[in-house]
């Protein structure tokens, strides 16, 4: 196919250059716009209801600390399960951990930011922790890291790179 365009190019005056380049410029438009799509769909991913499920409240030790069960109006838990041996998790922790010190605890477009286990997040390295499978379970978590958002009792995974950008993005969407 590109054989035969470029033949006819050759072959053909201005007209048929205009419309390869037409068709060219055509593609790349299409492209964008699909990626920006693709872009905006990852941070407003449809919200799945487990406002029903069981909680053990707050924990210490390894695993998570924080609440996991203040699901009242006007509440938004963020939780960030990560492993120690990720590099991944590495990566993302230092952006997990600005996010906590500007959102932790405060009011955002009338909820109250949580996050849980601070700035280190749900440590799911002990994985014979109690409350870390319990958590791990409860959320359905299957990759590290994962940044889960529960605002007034529903659920919301991050389904975006985890960096600053993103983060600020998804809070400016509540």
């Amino acid at each position: 196919m590109l054989g035969g365009m470029l033949n006819a190019m050759q072959q053909g005056g201005a007209a048929s250059k205009i419309v390869v380049v037409v068709l060219l410029l055509l593609f790349i438009a299409v492209g964008i716009y699909v990626y920006y799509q693709y872009n905006q769909s990852a941070l407003d991913k449809k919200k799945a209801n487990v406002a029903n499920a069981p909680s053990s409240g707050g924990a210490t030790g390894n695993g998570v600390a924080g609440t996991m069960n203040t699901f009242d109006n006007g509440t938004l838990d963020v939780m960030f399960f990560n492993v120690d041996w990720c590099p991944h998790c590495v990566k993302a922790k230092p952006d997990w951990q600005a996010f906590v010190q500007k959102y932790d605890q405060q009011v955002i477009r009338g909820y109250t930011v949580t996050c849980v286990g601070g700035s280190t997040g749900i440590n799911c390295t002990n994985t014979d922790d109690p409350e870390v499978k319990e958590a791990v379970k409860r959320y359905n978590i299957q990759h590290y890291p994962t940044l889960i958002f529960v605002q007034n009792g529903t659920q919301v995974e991050f389904d975006a790179k985890i960096n600053a950008t993103n983060l600020d993005d998804f809070m400016n969407k509540l």
